[in-house]
């Protein structure tokens, strides 16, 4: 009887054991997909103030669309003597769109990029 009740306490503990480790493993996957979301977002930002670092002008032929894609706008404008910082982006763009969500965007058909206060900025038919 003895023996029995001893297997009952180590079956008993072994149980919880389970259940602990099964709680905490589900809690660590959804903290590495927050992780995951949050690395994803902190690129998208970074991203974000480098296309702002290279948009700027004095004339509105200085303005050329980076077309980065998505999830940055319809339209990225930059300055066209930024090829080579275009062209990083666009690198860290493509890792980042393997790595992220998709979207879809319905754009409307740009009239010209102007230079306004320094900054290039769409206009729309």
């Amino acid at each position: 009887m003895r023996n029995f009740k001893s297997l009952r306490k180590v079956t008993f503990s072994l149980c919880i054991l389970g259940l602990v480790m099964s709680l905490w493993a589900t809690l660590m996957g959804a903290q590495r997909q927050k992780n995951s979301q949050e690395i994803y977002q902190e690129r998208v930002e970074k991203i974000e103030r480098k296309i702002a670092a290279i948009n700027y002008c004095s004339k509105d032929s200085d303005c050329v669309d980076a077309a980065i894609g998505c999830p940055f706008g319809c339209y990225n404008f930059v300055n066209k003597n930024e090829k080579r910082k275009i062209r990083e982006i666009q690198k860290e763009y493509e890792s980042l769109r393997e790595s992220g969500e998709s979207c879809d965007y319905r754009c409307r058909i740009m009239s010209e990029a102007k230079c306004v206060e320094d900054v290039c900025q769409v206009y729309y038919k």
